[in-house]
């Protein structure tokens, strides 16, 4: 069974019309709509007109004995950055905004080539993470994050010395000219490490005499 109502009872239906309900001596009744009611519980009568939270209400009654609740939204003079309700523009390269009846709006965030990235999202793109964050106090945040590249290239080292179109391991010493005590090094680069003359080996910065004589003198070359 439906709800039950007396004479004179009132409702609201659809959350906009207000019904009202006649019973008459012998026993019949009818139910009316007699009006309409705001959002917020503000009755309204044919012809009335009430503005709302940014929202028109109009109120009128068909011929047919019916009513009508018609609502706009309230295009106030509203500050969009200089542009017109309804339109969309790009902000700063990044942001793409639009102008609503409550003021500028941002749609999407934008990365630094045009591709949108929706509210609350992240998009990775040729290594750099875009980050579209909107904040407790509304704000809107892109970011960009560039991971830090851990891959390691190992270095390509020489390991051996070439001389007279011969390799040389390092740490290999030979005797080049009659005279001259060579050696590939660690970094394979040649170095002169002494001298030689008839049979004796005479370090670098020396030298050594023979009956009194001087027989050889070192110096360094590389």
């Amino acid at each position: 069974m439906g709800e039950q109502h007396n004479d004179g009872d009132r409702w609201i239906v659809r959350s906009a019309f207000i019904i009202k309900c006649h019973v008459y001596p012998d026993g019949s009744w009818r139910a009316d709509v007699v009006g309409c009611q705001t959002p917020k519980g503000t009755e309204m009568h044919d012809g009335d007109e009430i503005v709302e939270d940014d929202m028109t209400f109009q109120c009128a009654k068909l011929p047919s004995g019916g009513y009508q609740m018609q609502k706009h939204y309230v295009i106030r003079n509203i500050s969009c950055e200089g542009h017109d309700f309804g339109e969309w523009w790009i902000s700063r390269r990044n942001f793409n905004k639009t102008c609503t009846p409550t003021g500028t709006h941002i749609v999407n965030c934008l990365t630094d080539t045009g591709i949108p990235i929706r509210l609350n999202t992240s998009l990775a793109l040729n290594g750099t993470r875009y980050n579209c964050t909107v904040h407790s106090n509304g704000v809107v945040t892109l970011t960009r994050d560039f991971p830090r590249n851990f891959r390691i290239v190992p270095k390509i080292e020489q390991n051996y010395c070439t001389i007279n179109d011969m390799r040389k391991k390092t740490g290999e010493t030979w005797i080049e000219d009659s005279n001259f005590i060579k050696k590939c090094n660690e970094q394979a680069r040649i170095t002169v490490e002494a001298c030689t003359a008839d049979g004796f080996v005479i370090h670098l910065n020396s030298k050594i005499s023979r009956n009194g004589k001087p027989q050889a003198e070192n110096f360094g070359r590389s």
